[in-house]
């Protein structure tokens, strides 16, 4: 479900702003939900006027065993600016991903997102038995910025893998994004493929992009 600052308009086609009072995020789909969007636009949630520990997903959360499927979908300036106070605590500046969830990204963009760690897309630790799952195809991601006020954040100037998730990036770019170390932030025992996928023009304070 979501709330009331979303308004799709139609079920294939739709755009989601965020109301100038709202400050929620935009998506929330609860466990074993499965949930698709066709040819949406969803920019500029912040997430912050949620519970200071659920500040994760600017404007997609996607809860235990969900199975998410968007399909030429565009996500701009979403997640909490650095001037939000506890910001640092933000994963996940567009779509949060939890552990045991399925999530599909086709012909999609990220534009302009920011968190403290996963400016677009943040998802978090698994293990054998709640291994998440991501496929992104020809998707991009762009001019993203994973912000670091403090240390230990400003990992994922795009995304943000956690131990044990398995992702797939198939025919997709990552253009001018900005993060602490690198566009895609890999923890130990993730599972990452790229396959004709190109980074290009990002800013890693240290070390550089994976390519």
């Amino acid at each position: 479900h979501g709330n009331s600052a979303c308004d799709p308009g139609h079920p294939d086609s739709g755009r989601f702003d965020q109301s100038a009072q709202a400050h929620r995020r935009c998506l929330y789909v609860g466990e074993t939900v499965r949930l698709e969007l066709r040819n949406t636009e969803i920019r500029q949630f912040d997430c912050s006027g949620e519970e200071s520990d659920s500040r994760v997903g600017g404007a997609v959360y996607l809860e235990w065993g969900s199975l998410f499927v968007a399909s030429n979908c565009f996500s701009r300036g979403n997640g909490p600016a650095s001037s939000i106070p506890d910001s640092p605590n933000t994963e996940g500046g567009a779509v949060f991903v939890r552990s045991f969830s399925d999530a599909r990204f086709y012909d999609c963009s990220f534009y302009s997102n920011q968190a403290a760690v996963g400016s677009a897309v943040a998802i978090e630790y698994g293990d054998a038995m709640e291994t998440p799952f991501v496929l992104f195809e020809r998707t991009s991601f762009a001019r993203n910025r994973a912000y670091y006020p403090y240390p230990g954040d400003g990992f994922g100037g795009a995304v943000s893998v956690g131990g044990a998730a398995r992702v797939v990036f198939n025919t997709c770019s990552f253009v001018a994004n900005e993060g602490f170390i690198s566009d895609i932030d890999i923890h130990t025992w993730a599972d990452v493929t790229l396959v004709n996928s190109a980074v290009s023009d990002s800013v890693a304070q240290l070390g550089t992009s994976h390519e």
